[in-house]
């Protein structure tokens, strides 16, 4: 009883946090910070110098986004001396306020410019800005440097012992439960599809708990590409994948995996879509068909439980010979080619974006100016609202320019850093209130609120800023300088903050939701133009071909044609440009239908070129010659942790 109570335990909570990954690093924080707090503490250490070691041992969880431990130890020893030098600097220009808020507008440049170098570069950028910013916060004066020095090195240390000691995971470890998130995620959709199909929308939830369970598979599969990209056989013994030097990116194990998970996303993906459409529901996510009802609705149930099957077979069949049970998948170029071959004539992706690669032109280099220049706005209006306290206002328009790519993005992110900082703060007033008198208490919450920061999605951005805020009035009454005017000046500060976030997204180099749009519109179309042609070339062979005949269930197989997998990354891409069209708030309803409805149509054209394609065996093997429209997409690159990707 009690393995099956773990087994339904994991089936629940392993696809809401793929490889436990947020409760890994939840555990981590609170641990880091309880382990400096008593260290510093328990030697006497002044106020100022526990709440800088307790600050910097809550940003060596929040900085460090690689997934490998090799890659964390890196990041984390990099971002020793950078978070040293950001607090002498700070330190040092104490006596001098107006250079030191020169020196912050030229790191935030800086720090968001070296987004660019991606992973580490936004890491070490976050770590700069927050050292800075602490400066600030503690007030620290030139002084105080000796002290708050050792601080810095006890949150590091303690950071390290917790990261690679008390809280261990393995490699291996980790790969074996993103693989087993993706499976349950995998099963999630496809049973609640038939659910769906033989049940009605009222079933687990309907379209919306659909679309739920088909994020969680996204998300599965992206931190295993991920994950398999940035490391190698080395770093994972016993999972199936081979000790290789170098890049694993081009071994046959690890290249297979990689498709098979993008394959079955997409597959899975697809009939799902197919089933939301037979029982009426119109949208994004459903797809039309041109089959009778009954006939479509047998053929989607068929291929639902072969899919089904195939999945659970693949996830009892791991093991030690975990390379050898991965099916192979006959999509070798979604990976990208070495040296991509251009169709004649077809334009790619890297062709429409070559005119960004330079000056302004650049995301990372005009989202720095944007940052800056509202940073500076900040500074100006954040000094009329509190000489002391216009820093809060400085780190809004941080925080609100993390992942946005366009002015959709920064809009959407900043009414949610609103919202929560105003739900927080009455959260943190309400807990200063249980806790007033018993520091004991306070400090309980505040290691609560640290753990709900890390183990709140990301996408749940409003909920992470409410833990945030939590987390602050907990601080705040520690060191007894909490009151309801302190609080509301933290709302005003957010709100001008936003504003001034908004001004120069809208201002300054404007990109916006439309033009994004567009240019992912058009790194679609080549990419299905390419593969009808490819489909028809196919049918041609197929149709001229005396032994091969047409399948008589036109429903995609999830080992589809290179083509075919180009054209879903295009697809997934112009769908995360297209979601702040899309969203249920957007003001303008014109813009929105007409986004759903562009999406809703390339849903239908990958369904009528996949459906098409299988109709003949034959017809998926295309030609070695003929390569893809693109190798520019998202499933070819790493997963984006920041908006200045290159």
């Amino acid at each position: 009883m009690p393995a099956t109570r773990r087994a339904l335990l994991g089936d629940r909570f392993a696809p809401a946090d793929p490889g436990l990954l947020r409760l890994t690093a939840g555990l981590r924080a609170v641990l880091g910070l309880a382990l400096t707090l008593a260290v510093l503490a328990g030697s006497g250490q002044p106020p100022p110098v526990v709440l800088v070691g307790g600050f910097t041992a809550v940003v060596t969880s929040l900085g460090i986004s690689d997934l490998l431990p090799r890659n964390q130890f890196r990041t984390l020893a990099a971002g020793l001396p950078v978070t040293l030098g950001a607090v002498t600097a700070g330190a040092l220009l104490a006596p001098f306020p107006v250079a030191a808020r020169v020196a912050f507008l030229l790191l935030i440049f800086t720090a968001v410019y070296v987004r660019r170098f991606e992973p580490r570069g936004q890491d070490l950028g976050i770590f700069a800005f927050m050292a800075f910013f602490l400066t600030q916060f503690a007030r620290i004066r030139p002084s105080q440097l000796p002290e708050m020095v050792g601080a810095l090195g006890i949150a590091f240390a303690a950071a390290a012992v917790t990261r690679f000691c008390l809280v261990r995971t393995p490699a291996s470890a980790t790969l074996g439960r993103l693989r087993a998130a993706y499976d349950r995620s995998l099963r999630d959709v496809l049973q609640t599809s038939v659910g769906v199909l033989t049940d009605g929308r009222a079933t687990s939830g309907g379209p919306r708990g659909l679309e739920r369970r088909l994020d969680r598979l996204h998300t599965s599969a992206l931190l295993i590409q991920d994950f398999l990209r940035e490391g190698d056989g080395k770093d994972f013994p016993g999972a199936g994948v081979p000790a290789v030097t170098g890049s694993p990116a081009h071994v046959p194990a690890v290249v297979a995996e990689i498709e098979w998970v993008a394959a079955t996303e997409a597959h899975a993906r697809r009939l799902a879509a197919g089933a939301l459409r037979l029982t009426g529901v119109t949208g994004p996510l459903a797809c039309a068909t041109n089959e009778s009802p009954g006939s479509a609705k047998a053929n989607l149930l068929h291929h639902l439980g072969n899919l089904l099957r195939a999945a659970e077979t693949r996830s009892h069949g791991r093991g030690s010979q975990a390379s050898a049970a991965t099916p192979r998948i006959e999509v070798p170029q979604l990976l990208g080619p070495a040296n991509p071959q251009r169709e004649q004539g077809a334009p790619t992706a890297c062709d429409l974006t070559a005119t960004e690669t330079g000056g302004l032109r650049r995301h990372t280099t005009r989202q720095a100016v944007q940052v800056t220049t509202a940073a500076a706005f900040a500074t100006l209006g954040g000094q009329l609202l509190s000489p002391d306290l216009w820093y809060w206002a400085v780190a809004t328009t941080w925080v609100v320019f993390i992942n946005a790519e366009n002015t959709g993005d920064i809009l959407l992110q900043s009414g949610r850093r609103l919202i929560g900082t105003v739900a927080g703060v009455l959260f943190g007033y309400g807990l200063a209130l249980l806790a007033a008198g018993y520091p004991p208490w306070a400090l309980a919450f505040l290691l609560a609120c640290v753990f709900g920061m890390f183990y709140t999605p990301s996408n749940r951005y409003w909920a992470v800023t409410f833990f945030i805020t939590g987390s602050l009035s907990m601080v705040l009454e520690l060191l007894h300088r909490l009151s309801s005017e302190l609080l509301v000046l933290r709302i005003q500060e957010t709100a001008l903050g936003v504003v001034c976030g908004i001004l120069a997204a809208v201002l300054i180099t404007p990109t916006t939701v439309r033009r994004i749009g567009d240019d992912r519109l058009r790194e679609f179309l080549p990419a299905h133009n390419h593969a009808v042609r490819s489909t028809v070339d196919g049918l041609d062979r197929g149709a001229a071909d005396p032994q091969s005949v047409p399948v008589p269930v036109p429903v995609p197989v999830p080992c589809e044609r290179p083509e075919l997998g180009h054209v879903d990354q295009a697809l997934d891409a112009f769908r995360e440009a297209a979601r702040p069209s899309t969203h249920p708030l957007n003001p303008w309803r014109a813009e929105r239908a007409r986004a759903r409805r562009v999406l809703e149509q390339g849903l239908k054209a990958v369904w009528n070129a996949a459906t098409t394609s299988s109709r003949w065996p034959n017809s998926r093997r295309a030609p070695a010659s003929t390569p893809p429209p693109s190798a520019h997409s998202p499933r070819a690159r790493p997963c984006c942790r920041s908006p200045g990707a290159e």
